[in-house]
């Protein structure tokens, strides 16, 4: 794990570390920051706020913006209801609430294009990427998706995204498994495979708790879990 600490108050890469990362670790391997920002990107209380004042905005384009997911199914419509209210208080309200309703089943919410809803946020990842089209020497594109839950993983299974991602913990723990490109020649066999014991020997695990950074390039294959508790992240894909 490498460590770098940015100015107060920016969301960015030490120029130091910067240049490091630009020539051994974008799009070429992965690796945890631990604390990389003088200051979390956000807070689990900031994202009730945002999620519970725009419900109603969500709940109307729900297959646009919204995602479900009780174990390994995942639910596009009718997911309004399963959102954060007022009454919940907070998360822990909430989980409360989705769990019993769910009869104890682990459950995850995917919020696409999260930064729409949350202006903070919107700022905050637009520095981020200023800093790094600087240290890549690349124009990007990015898009960013909220992930919370209990759930055991993520039910697409193992996959491989057309971008490199950013993954800003937020509460609790996150862990990613990961394998180079050739770990799986055959795209068609292992994309959405869920059963990924027998591959963990070979996997890079990549462990991060709130306040950390992960990051991985395109072409790694990967999984995500949320080690069992309850956990909130925002991913940011990267295109260049």
């Amino acid at each position: 794990m490498t460590e770098c600490r940015s100015h107060e108050g920016e969301y960015c890469l030490s120029a130091r570390f910067g240049t490091r990362f630009a020539k051994q670790y974008w799009e070429n391997q992965p690796l945890v920051l631990k604390h990389p920002f003088a200051a979390p990107i956000t807070t689990t209380a900031q994202i009730f706020r945002v999620i519970v004042e725009v419900r109603d905005e969500l709940g109307r384009a729900q297959k646009r913006y919204l995602r479900f997911f009780v174990d390994d199914e995942i639910h596009r419509s009718g997911v309004k209801r399963n959102l954060p209210r007022p009454t919940d208080g907070n998360f822990k309200g909430y989980r409360e609430r989705i769990r019993q309703s769910l009869n104890g089943a682990r459950f995850g919410l995917v919020v696409v294009d999260y930064p729409e809803f949350d202006a903070r946020i919107r700022t905050r990842i637009r520095k981020f990427l200023r800093t790094l089209q600087r240290l890549v020497r690349l124009d990007v594109q990015s898009k960013t998706l909220l992930f919370l839950g209990d759930y055991e993983r993520t039910p697409v299974g193992i996959h491989k995204d057309p971008h490199g991602t950013f993954v800003f913990v937020v509460e609790g723990r996150k862990r990613f498994r990961a394998w180079p490109s050739a770990f799986f020649p055959d795209a068609e066999k292992i994309t959405g495979e869920l059963r990924y014991r027998r591959f963990l020997a070979g996997a890079i695990t990549l462990e991060g708790a709130a306040g950390d950074l992960i990051y991985w390039p395109s072409s790694y294959w990967h999984i995500g879990e949320a080690m069992g508790n309850f956990s909130i992240s925002l991913n940011v894909g990267v295109f260049n």
